[in-house]
């Protein structure tokens, strides 16, 4: 109250009374804080992956904001089930996920000829809702997806060695990310064991692309294929 010779008007007057309520709520021997902005993000506009992006901070309605710059805020929100290491194990999670992925590709391989190893959106989806619900990490998804398709799938039939590609370069980098935080046993046996048979693979592929006798007359055509 000793402040109440400073104000000037009525303008200096509300916000004075502002202050008095932000610090009748303040938590006692902290400071109050003045509000900044809010941010509203409905529930269905989160995707099963999660959001990482900057928002625009919104005043406490639309009439009193006035166009009001108040800054952006960095909002990193992940979904998962609640307290999922109290449910299942690790081994657990990745034995489920790989058994419900091998079925999906199965489906894929006998009713899709031109099928190499992209998951249609619906089948995707589905994956991922598996996941948020076993509460696997993106790598521990990666590596699950590359074992059922290197393991397995490539037994099957020839698949586009890019997806394998694509899901080497993400896990080298979370294996490499600085964070501190140790690659569980298991997902490094998992990746090392499959990648046995991709490498076989890829050079059997290599090699039958060598051994054609219309490549070979061709080499522009070859080089591009093998590249």
């Amino acid at each position: 109250m000793s402040r109440i010779g400073e104000v000037k008007d009525w303008r200096g007057f509300g916000n004075f009374v502002k202050q008095i309520a932000s610090a009748s709520k303040a938590t006692p021997g902290k400071a109050a804080h003045p509000f900044l902005g809010q941010l509203n993000v409905p529930l269905k506009t989160i995707p099963l992956t999660g959001i990482e992006r900057w928002y625009p901070l919104e005043g406490r309605s639309p009439a009193k904001s006035n166009g009001k710059e108040r800054g952006d805020i960095k909002l990193s929100l992940s979904l998962a089930a609640s307290r999922p290491e109290q449910q299942f194990t690790l081994a657990e999670s990745c034995s489920q996920y790989e058994r419900v992925l091998r079925s999906v590709v199965e489906h894929e391989l006998i009713n899709d000829s031109e099928f190499r190893g992209q998951l249609p959106e619906t089948a995707t989806l589905m994956m991922r809702q598996l996941a948020v619900h076993r509460g696997l990490r993106p790598v521990a998804v990666d590596i699950c997806t590359w074992s059922v398709l290197g393991r397995w799938a490539l037994h099957k039939r020839t698949l586009d060695f890019t997806i394998f590609v694509s899901l080497v370069a993400r896990i080298r980098r979370a294996f490499s990310v600085p964070s501190g935080e140790l690659v569980d046993p298991l997902l490094d046996q998992m990746f090392w064991s499959a990648a046995d048979a991709v490498v076989h693979s890829s050079v059997a592929a290599v090699r039958h692309l060598r051994n054609n006798s219309q490549l070979s007359a061709n080499p522009s055509q070859l080089n591009a294929l093998l590249e």
